[in-house]
C-alpha cells in the first residue's frame, strides 16, 4: 500500500465512527486489476497476439476471481496518450477481456482532477461492495453478547420483581430506557468534524 500512516488512521477512524462494542474490522480481499493504456496501443498497433493472449491468461487466473466475480480493471497511464487513442485503448481492452467497458473498466490517469477523483472513488466503492458480498457469514460474537446481556437483565429483573415494590420497579425501568438512549446517542451520533480523507493519494490497493 501507497498510503502513509495519517491516511490509514483517518480511513480507520472513519470506517468504525464509533462503533467499537458492536463491530470488528474485517479485512476485504479484491484483486483489482492494473493494465496500462500505453502498452496496450503498443499491442494494438504491433498486433502482438502473445501478448494479447497472455493478458488474457492473466485476467482469467482463477487465483485472482471469486466464482464468477471477476476482478475490477483499472486503466493507467491514460493521460499520455491522445483522446482518439485513450478511447481506443478503453474499448479494445473490454473487448480483449470480454468484460464490459462501461462499468468495469477504471480509467484512471496520474491527473489530480475531479473527472478522475470521481472514477477512484467510484472504483473503490465497486471493489469494497464486491469483496465484501464475497465475505463469510458474519460470527455469532455480538449476537452471544447481546444474548447474554439480555439472559442477564431478565435475571436482575425477576430479582427485582421480588423483592422490591412497582414504584421501584418503575424507576429502575425508566433509568435503564435512559442508560440505553443514551448509549445510542453517543454511540450511533455522526462526528462532529470528519476526518479529511485525501483519495487522490490512494494509488494502490
Amino acid at each position: 500500500s501507497s498510503d502513509d500512516d495519517a491516511v490509514r488512521m483517518s480511513m480507520k477512524h472513519k470506517a468504525r465512527e464509533g462503533h467499537y462494542k458492536l463491530s470488528k474490522i474485517r479485512k476485504v480481499n479484491f484483486v483489482i486489476f492494473v493494465v496500462s493504456a500505453l502498452s496496450i496501443i503498443q499491442i494494438m498497433d504491433n498486433g502482438d497476439i502473445r501478448a494479447s493472449d497472455t493478458l488474457v491468461k492473466l485476467f482469467s487466473c482463477p487465483y485472482i476471481s471469486f466464482k464468477d466475480d471477476k476482478p475490477i480493471v483499472v486503466m493507467t497511464h491514460g493521460d499520455e496518450l491522445n483522446h482518439s487513442d485513450r478511447t481506443r485503448a478503453h474499448i479494445f481492452l473490454g473487448q480483449l477481456l470480454g468484460i464490459s467497458s462501461v462499468d468495469q473498466i477504471y480509467d484512471i490517469s496520474d491527473d489530480h482532477d475531479l473527472v478522475t477523483d470521481m472514477s477512484l472513488l467510484d472504483m473503490l466503492e465497486c471493489s469494497l461492495q464486491r469483496a465484501d458480498k464475497n465475505l463469510p457469514y458474519k460470527d455469532k460474537d455480538v449476537v452471544q453478547q447481546f444474548a447474554s446481556l439480555l439472559k442477564e437483565f431478565n435475571t436482575g429483573a425477576q430479582w427485582l420483581l421480588n423483592t422490591s415494590s412497582k414504584d421501584e420497579v418503575r424507576c429502575f425501568v425508566i433509568v435503564i430506557m435512559l442508560a440505553i438512549l443514551v448509549w445510542q446517542w453517543l454511540h450511533f451520533s455522526p462526528h462532529l468534524k470528519e476526518p479529511e480523507i485525501k483519495w487522490y493519494k490512494i494509488r494502490h490497493l
